[in-house]
C-alpha cells in the first residue's frame, strides 16, 4: 500500500501543469523539489537568511531543488521569473506585506 501512495504522488508531481512542491528530508537536509516546466529562474526566498534570494537548481529530472537545514523552523515563498509564488504548504502565515509565506516546522515535518 506504501509502494502504491508513493507512486501516485509521484505521478500527480509529473502531471500536474502548475509548479508543485515536494519535500525530502536527506541526512538531516530538506531539499525542497518544485516542479515548474515552464520556470526559466527560480529563486526560494527564507526567513533562515533574511529572505536574501537562493537560486534553485534544476535536476536532471527536471524538477528545481533547493537544499535547506531540516532541524530549523522557518517562512518562505518563490519568486519564478520575476513573479510571486506561493506554493501550496500545509502551514502559511501572513507576513507584514499583506502576502503569506509558507511555514516549514521541522516537528511536524511540513513545508
Amino acid at each position: 500500500m506504501k509502494i502504491f501512495i508513493y507512486c501516485f504522488s509521484i505521478l500527480m508531481l509529473f502531471t500536474t501543469g502548475c509548479a508543485v512542491q515536494q519535500y525530502k528530508v536527506i541526512d538531516q537536509e530538506l531539499h525542497i523539489y518544485l516542479k515548474d516546466n515552464d520556470a526559466e529562474k527560480v529563486y526560494l526566498h527564507t526567513s533562515l537568511d533574511g529572505y536574501a534570494p537562493r537560486e534553485a537548481l534544476k535536476d536532471e529530472s527536471g524538477l528545481w531543488v533547493s537544499v535547506l537545514p531540516a532541524d530549523t523552523e522557518f517562512k518562505y515563498f518563490y519568486i519564478i521569473d520575476g513573479e510571486m509564488f506561493i506554493p501550496e504548504c500545509s502551514m502559511k502565515e501572513n507576513d507584514d506585506f499583506g502576502s503569506v509565506n509558507c511555514v516549514y516546522i521541522p516537528l511536524l515535518g511540513m513545508p
